[in-house]
């Protein structure tokens, strides 16, 4: 009685003790990842402020040095912000002789004064706190946390100075809303390392019990065995028997074993498909989060292009537009590699015209096509062919081979497209260009997600448009193919039919 209860206390200590080492590990691990993913963030996005801030400054210091009036120019600022979200991201502008704002989004606000214990400001660059009213006043560039107390909200802050005035311009983005995400984040994962805790530990207790109870049957069955030979040296029938016995429980103690084993491997399994859905999951939000303030950035974009009236300045803008849509494509092709790499995507499967499908990517790059001065033909002849595809995945490849190609084609260039029908029932869509053609190492690398950057000796590199174009065209048991022509690049993109 006393040696099972001494077992029994051993077994809950050993227990103990793994959940406990796990727990312990999973907590530091998890509390140290969030904290790192906080930090970069933060980072990441005060030098995104610092750019806008930079840029929205020299416009308003270039419209001074034109000749706009200052009341000209804070009413235009002021117009051009009207409206943003103050919960998400937005501009707003200090006067920092006053330490007023002259400039905000919620126009009952302007003219409040920046004072007091209400307003509190993490320096970041200096490492230290300080009263907002003193980062609003100085003369220098200031970037960190803004924290106040009503309504209660945290804030990243990047300010730069106006040249020649005393205005501040400051760039805010909530950082309530991260926090929020990030304790979520935490949670979870705290719960899911205690559900593992436990798993374990009772997985790990059950095994120890079974092979400490498979050693204590093999000692006695010795025992019993020498005592029978001591005794019965006669009797060999009865030892045979004995022995038989002894390997059918060996056997029944293996096949215990085996089962176990699957379990193990079972939950292992299911383990892994969790933690491969937990990263998607991951990855959508940060998709989510990129296009919120990508879109404010494009959207502030069309309001200065509408209000700036030198080409130069409108070029800027434009070109702050452009790589807005490019990080917007960028979250989206990163979203879709990792669906399909997943096999997360269900694909819809329609009948549709294959023509039809490039003439409305056509349409889309018409305005870009125009801007390079580029000649896009077509062969009168090609089959109209109706494929049985997922219509916005195929439109997705022509458009990602087609942005590649206006990318790489120069200005006064051409691009063709062909299409044909091979082997009777298989339709083929080439697409060439007049620019600088694939590199060897683009042909080794091309459908790689990470790769050199200048596998086309271009400054833009490939990105993830032609790796996803290859996942795409694996769904549908295609293929892409990339070579070299006379005048440039050609890719290939092969349908087959699907009842062959």
């Amino acid at each position: 009685m006393a040696k099972s209860q001494e077992k029994r206390r051993l077994y809950l200590w050993t227990f103990i003790a793994i959940s406990a080492a796990i727990l312990i590990i999973g907590f530091i691990g998890v509390t140290y990842s969030v904290s790192n993913i906080k930090e970069k963030y933060v980072n990441q996005q005060l030098e995104s402020n610092k750019r806008t801030a930079e840029v929205v400054s020299e416009i308003l210091s270039d419209k001074l040095k034109s000749g706009i009036s200052e009341k000209e120019v804070l009413d235009s600022f002021q117009k051009a912000i009207a409206g943003s979200q103050v919960n998400e991201g937005y501009l707003c502008m200090f006067d920092t002789k006053k330490s007023i704002l002259v400039c905000h989004p919620d126009p009952s606000v302007i003219g409040t004064k920046i004072e007091g214990q209400q307003f509190q400001f993490q320096n970041l660059k200096e490492n230290r706190e300080e009263l907002f009213e003193n980062a609003v006043s100085s003369s220098e560039q200031e970037g960190g946390v803004l924290s106040m107390q009503e309504p209660a909200r945290s804030e990243i802050t990047y300010m730069v100075p106006v040249p020649g005035t005393h205005w501040k311009v400051s760039v805010h983005e909530n950082l309530d809303k991260i926090e929020a995400n990030l304790a979520d984040l935490r949670m979870r994962a705290y719960t899911g390392f205690v559900a593992l805790a436990l798993l374990i530990s009772v997985i790990s207790s059950i095994i120890s019990r079974r092979i400490n109870a498979s050693y204590e049957a093999k000692i006695e069955t010795q025992k019993e065995e020498l005592h029978q030979n001591y005794e019965t040296q006669k009797s060999l029938n009865t030892q045979i028997e004995k022995q038989k016995a002894t390997i059918e429980e060996y056997a029944q103690t293996l096949e215990q074993k085996v089962k176990d084993r699957t379990r193990e491997l079972e939950n292992a399994n299911a383990k892994l498909a969790n933690l491969d859905k937990a990263k998607t999951d991951f990855l959508g939000i940060i998709s989510h989060e990129l296009r919120t303030p990508l879109n404010g950035i494009i959207g502030f974009s069309d309001i200065l292009e509408q209000e700036l009236t030198q080409d130069e300045h409108r070029e800027f803008v434009q070109n702050i537009k452009q790589s807005g849509r490019r990080l917007i494509n960028f979250s989206e092709t990163a979203m879709l590699i990792t669906e399909l790499s997943s096999n997360y995507m269900e694909l819809k499967f329609e009948k549709v015209k294959a023509g039809g499908l490039f003439a409305e990517v056509h349409k889309e790059y018409e305005e870009r096509l125009q801007e390079k001065d580029i000649t896009l033909t077509k062969d009168e002849q090609q089959p109209d062919k109706e494929l049985e595809v997922a219509p916005n995945l195929i439109k997705k490849c022509f458009a990602n081979i087609l942005d590649n190609a206006i990318n790489y084609t120069p200005e006064g260039g051409e691009i063709k497209v062909n299409s044909y029908i091979y082997n009777n029932d298989d339709y083929i869509f080439e697409m060439r260009d007049t620019g600088p053609g694939f590199s060897e190492e683009a042909q080794n690398k091309l459908f790689d997600f990470f790769g050199s950057d200048d596998v086309m000796h271009h400054k833009e590199g490939f990105g993830l448009g032609l790796a996803a174009t290859k996942l795409i065209m694996d769904a549908h048991s295609g293929r892409i193919d990339i070579d070299n022509c006379e005048s440039g690049a050609k890719v290939t993109l092969s349908f087959y039919n699907r009842n062959t």
